[in-house]
């Protein structure tokens, strides 16, 4: 699994992350813009805006 992808996964499973997510919000984390993505099987996909 490349980094990069590994790297937004575990930006994904912040518990803090995930409840807002479940609202379709955009949050910030470690100071980066982070859009939140669900999927139709309900896993989280992260895409960081640098």
């Amino acid at each position: 699994m490349a980094a990069w992808l590994r790297q937004r996964q575990e930006i994904c499973s912040n518990k803090h992350t995930q409840s807002k997510a479940k609202h379709g919000a955009s949050v910030f984390y470690e100071h980066l813009p982070v859009d939140i993505i669900v999927d139709s099987g309900n896993k989280l996909k992260c895409l960081i805006f640098h």
